[in-house]
């Protein structure tokens, strides 16, 4: 990732970047059964959190001084097919960072929101709004300590032909 590669260069490869992937389709916190909810009842492939966690412990097993640890979240757009997701994914939210901070040990770990495009559909716009109010810096009553949002790259031609939900390559890049 790009970021992975600006953090080496920044501190003049001081410090040693581990990425581990975790991350599938279907990014829903909202429901007893959403993939992401520390709390789901899904099962096998579909439980997000739990692997989560499993794969980071894993990892930081196996990485000797480690520094700390980073999470960078991408999506929600499973979310918008919920009704009145507005009302749920602020506490949702709140209550994914606040427990994958403690699952991890990590209890001022940053989260980074790679925000969407508002021009994909009018529940990404809403989404991308929702999503910023996230940032510890916003100054709205959903803000998390420690959460940065960084919106995506304006413009439809982002993403691939045909798919109105996943990035294009370049875009990727761009987004880190």
């Amino acid at each position: 990732m790009a970021i992975a590669r600006r953090i080496v260069s920044l501190t003049k490869g001081a410090v040693r970047v581990v990425i581990v992937p975790v991350s599938k389709s279907t990014t829903g916190l909202l429901g007893a059964d959403a993939p992401w909810n520390p709390d789901t009842t899904a099962t096998g492939d579909n439980r997000r959190y739990p692997i989560m966690i499993s794969t980071h412990q894993a990892a930081i097993a196996q990485i000797p001084n480690r520094v700390g640890t980073m999470l960078i979240w991408s999506g929600n757009e499973y979310d918008l097919n919920v009704a009145n997701w507005q009302a749920q994914l602020p506490p949702a939210f709140r209550n994914f960072v606040t427990r994958a901070r403690a699952d991890m040990g990590q209890p001022t770990m940053p989260v980074i929101i790679l925000g969407t495009t508002a021009e994909r559909n009018a529940g990404a716009g809403q989404l991308a709004q929702m999503q910023a109010t996230f940032d510890a810096d916003s100054g709205s009553p959903n803000a998390i300590p420690g959460v940065k949002y960084l919106p995506g790259p304006q413009g439809t031609h982002w993403y691939n032909v045909g798919d109105d939900v996943h990035w294009a390559t370049e875009a990727n890049r761009i987004r880190g």
